[in-house]
């Protein structure tokens, strides 16, 4: 294939990078039937259009492949952020000369640390593994219509939270971020002292796009789950979906069954309330999420890749 015409992306090449973007993802929820149901794709490339930075191939007028990054914000930064919106090719063998001409804008910029949003399919991920990325995260779903009722656990109940937990849900959220900094994760995230989150829990039960779970152990909490009603409008959310965010069990009560009553308790939840799917998310390096969300169900629809140059 002859090498592309690689320019920096426009206002002028969105419109055709929409049509780009819309045949992807119609390829896409034929592989994966759990993503969003879009009509307009130009105007996910146009957000914060003016912060981007990016390239479009093209040939003639017509763009056949595009990727944009934006500034991070976030605890990533300084770093560039590709979202799942921001790049897509009718060819993925041209990803390396997207890549190319957008890493060049990036780095003049000072950005070193490049994450990319990608469908967890072999034609979209692998062109960037020999780029040097590689994979940090992974988005999943699965389907709640098919899901059947799971007895409960014994010896273990399942109960929708309230102001009464905050002690022992701020002690276990910030369990989980210990749980991230272990070996192999490494994760970068501070922990705080515990009355810090019991400061951020008091109005937990207040935002009603968080629904919380806990299981109790002879009356003991032990663990706990909260879904999220996530936004839609981009290409991963469906209507009618709910997104498992977190879930954690006290170390003491590790391996007798409390993270999966959560679960199947959160499920049967969700299902009763409407929700046709869920969704979740893991760290690469979370060996048990990694192990653990595929074999109930959750499949990868896409994955987050990272590279960090020196």
């Amino acid at each position: 294939m002859a090498k592309p015409n690689i320019v920096p992306l426009t206002r002028d090449h969105i419109a055709s990078a929409g049509a780009v973007l819309e045949r992807r993802h119609a390829w896409h929820r034929r592989r994966q039937s759990h993503l969003a149901i879009v009509t307009d794709f130009a105007s996910l490339i146009d957000v914060d259009f003016d912060v981007a930075l990016g390239v479009a191939a093209l040939e003639g007028s017509k763009v056949t492949g595009y990727l944009v990054g934006r500034p991070a914000t976030n605890a990533f930064a300084p770093a560039i952020w590709s979202s799942a919106n921001d790049q897509a090719m009718d060819d993925p063998s041209i990803t390396s000369d997207l890549y190319q001409g957008a890493a060049d804008m990036w780095v003049k910029q000072g950005l070193r640390k490049h994450l990319v949003f990608v469908p967890a399919e072999d034609e979209c991920y692998l062109p960037w593994f020999h780029l040097g990325f590689g994979a940090s995260a992974y988005q999943a779903a699965m389907s709640l219509a098919d899901f059947r009722d799971v007895p409960e656990a014994s010896g273990i109940h399942v109960r929708l939270s309230d102001p009464r937990d905050l002690l022992v849900s701020a002690r276990l959220e910030r369990q989980l971020y210990l749980d991230l900094m272990l070996s192999p994760s490494f994760a970068s995230v501070g922990v705080d002292d515990e009355a810090t989150y019991i400061e951020e829990w008091k109005h937990a039960w207040d935002n009603e796009l968080f629904t919380y779970f806990v299981a109790e152990v002879g009356g003991l909490v032990v663990g706990q789950l909260f879904l999220y009603r996530r936004p839609t409008g981009d290409l991963r959310i469906p209507e009618r979906n709910i997104d498992l965010a977190s879930v954690t069990t006290d170390p003491a009560y590790r391996g007798r069954g409390v993270g999966r009553a959560l679960t199947v308790a959160s499920m049967m939840w969700a299902r009763d309330a409407g929700y046709t799917s869920m969704t979740t998310d893991w760290r690469a390096t979370n060996l048990f999420s990694a192990r653990y969300w595929p074999r109930f169900g959750f499949k990868p629809t896409f994955m987050r890749l990272q590279r960090t140059l020196d």
